[in-house]
């Protein structure tokens, strides 16, 4: 499944802004910013979004792997150390 939270993640590692993803899809940035709060997007409309962005499978594949390795309930969040001891 490829959420909305993935989407996102995806944008912000390709260096994009939402403005420039919607102009890509011909679509307003409000618009495209419900995509991206969507807890699953269809499989039609990511073939969509992934042709028009020119995003690879690798590309798709490491974000899997990033979401993978990002703890997923609040406690484990609460308790995560990032850098050099800190804790957030």
């Amino acid at each position: 499944m490829f959420s909305g939270e993935k989407l996102r993640l995806l944008r912000i590692v390709k260096d994009h802004k939402q403005q420039h993803v919607a102009n890509q899809l011909g679509i307003t940035q409000q618009a495209y910013s419900k995509l991206e709060k969507k807890k699953a997007i269809g499989e039609q409309t990511l073939i969509k979004i992934w042709n028009r962005m020119q995003w690879t499978y690798a590309d798709i594949e490491a974000i899997h792997q990033l979401c993978a390795s990002i703890p997923q309930n609040k406690s484990d969040r609460d308790t995560t150390s990032v850098g050099s001891g800190t804790t957030v």
